[in-house]
């Protein structure tokens, strides 16, 4: 039974004063209480509401929602007096600014300057109105001070350090300074452990980086926070390097961690990527039943970036494991949230899964109109060349009207002004050379050829050659196919990784050719 908001946030308030993390009630506000407003709750729980929102958003992706929650956070400190509580908001934006990498609501600006900012506040931060600031008197310290304050300044120091390590080993340096000053807890081994193998990390030194932190791993007294943190920081380290069998195996463990400390939440995104890894490897059926489990587990949440990529990664690998059906609603559903939002590769990749899904399911009609409809979108956001590549489509799926689609499509190549151009042409001279007959088929093989040669892109070279092939072939000259079958291998050598797709039309031209 969930708790009533106001005693989750008490019970969210009490755990961090004491140090501990409020893991658990993140992932439950996010689960049971994304529509609250602040209105909802008492007015001395209100920072920690926009607090746990701030954490709930981030977690979820949901970036610009976790930065208006922090810019509540510090106009209600600010109106309280709360300047403690305002560093802590303040050095939460920072981590935001150095994470900020596309187009926001609220746009940041510099980390560093963030951090530069931060910094000056804290040295004018005081106890009382009457004493000395924190730049002022060096005796002002952890001890000295409210605990409560204490335990915010440590935390605004904490989540400041992370940042700087990332962009000023000055400023890294200058915010471990203010965590030891303002820490009144002693670090655990584990704490201490972590907090070096990041120092490591960022001054290039890797190996002491991944030993340190394994060794958190190593000891029977490690809890289950710092076994997440370890693993977590393990996985970063390997996404880092391009280790992707390293990232699934730590951040799988974050997942289970995360489930045993009844916060699946948190770990959404470490889900997410640890399937993507697994359906990378052939290993659908895990990636099924991982990125399924997640989105189990995490039922409540709003709809949301991770949530919107973790049902990506269903209707994928349903697609794989042949559960058709699964794979076309989910496909589609997530088209339905994914074309409100930026993230382009996401709905392009579940409009092509429910196309093949529903094809499968010899919905053909129903996989028009849901192209149909795509073509019609792109066209009316001005993005002419997506949609010129939407009405290719429509030619393959209905190639009694294919003339008309393909000669619409060139219409708005033709008509756009957008980068990339040159690309849309080859690959529209592509398709009609497969579509048209006779000469006119080989005219179109060779214009393909020749823009896929001036781009530089010798796979879709070896396409266009192997269709001039089979033009050649359609109409009986053997001789000009095997020379066009041969300018293909010249182009992209078998001794090449091929794409599985270009080496099965490599194969059946052979075979025509006869071997």
């Amino acid at each position: 039974m969930p708790l009533t908001l106001n005693a989750l946030l008490a019970d969210s308030a009490h755990d961090v004063a004491q140090g501990r993390t409020a893991w658990r009630q993140m992932s439950e506000f996010a689960r049971f209480h994304w529509l609250a407003t602040a209105e909802d709750v008492s007015p001395e729980l209100v920072g920690e509401f926009y607090f746990l929102r701030a954490g709930a958003a981030d977690v979820m992706g949901m970036t610009d929602e976790a930065i208006a929650a922090l810019g509540e956070l510090n106009t209600w400190a600010d109106s309280r007096g709360d300047d403690a509580l305002t560093l802590v908001g303040k050095a939460h934006l920072a981590f935001h600014a150095l994470n900020q990498d596309e187009p926001s609501v609220y746009p940041l600006g510099e980390p560093e300057d963030r951090l530069r900012a931060l910094l000056e506040d804290f040295h004018a931060w005081r106890p009382t109105p009457d004493s000395p600031t924190v730049g002022e008197e060096p005796t002002i310290r952890g001890e000295s001070i409210d605990r409560p304050d204490a335990v915010k300044l440590a935390t605004a120091a904490t989540t400041a350090y992370s940042v700087a390590v990332n962009v000023s080993e000055q400023l890294a340096e200058v915010f471990a300074g203010l965590v030891r000053r303002f820490g009144t807890a002693y670090p655990t081994e584990a704490d201490r452990l972590l907090w070096y193998a990041q120092r490591h990390w960022f001054s290039g030194r890797k190996q002491q980086a991944y030993a340190l932190a394994s060794e958190v791993l190593s000891s029977s007294d490690t809890t289950s926070v710092s076994r997440f943190d370890a693993h977590d920081m393990l996985g970063h380290f390997a996404l880092l390097e391009g280790d992707e069998a390293g990232v699934a195996e730590h951040w799988a463990r974050c997942v289970e961690l995360a489930r045993i400390m009844d916060a699946p939440v948190i770990a959404m995104r470490h889900a997410e990527l640890t399937a993507r890894v697994y359906f990378s490897q052939d290993r659908a059926g895990e990636a099924w039943q991982l990125s399924h489990d997640m989105v189990t587990w995490v039922d409540g949440v709003p709809v949301g970036p991770i949530l919107l990529d973790l049902q990506e990664v269903i209707a994928q690998s349903a697609f794989e494991n042949n559960l058709f059906e699964e794979a076309w609603d989910t496909a589609r559903s997530v088209i339905h949230w994914s074309e409100m939002t930026p993230n382009d590769q996401r709905t392009a990749s579940c409009y092509a899964i429910a196309t093949f899904a529903g094809l499968r399911l010899g919905l053909a009609e129903e996989v028009f109109d849901l192209q149909h409809r795509r073509a019609e979108l792109l066209k009316a956001s001005g993005r002419l060349l997506d949609a010129a590549e939407v009405f290719q489509t429509l030619a393959y799926l209905d190639e009694d009207a294919a003339t008309a689609y393909l000669r619409r499509s060139w219409e708005l190549i033709e008509a756009s002004q957008e980068e990339g151009k040159e690309w849309h042409v080859a690959e529209w001279l592509l398709t009609m050379a497969q579509f048209a007959e006779g000469g006119a088929a080989v005219d179109f093989a060779r214009r393909a050829t020749s823009a896929f040669e001036r781009l530089g892109h010798p796979v879709k070279e070896a396409f266009a050659l192997l269709a001039e092939a089979r033009a050649q072939l359609a109409m009986g000259e053997t001789d000009l196919a095997r020379q066009a079958y041969a300018q293909a291998n010249v182009a992209m050598p078998a001794e090449f990784a091929r794409p599985a797709e270009l080496d099965a039309v490599f194969t059946q031209v052979k075979e025509e050719l006869g071997g």
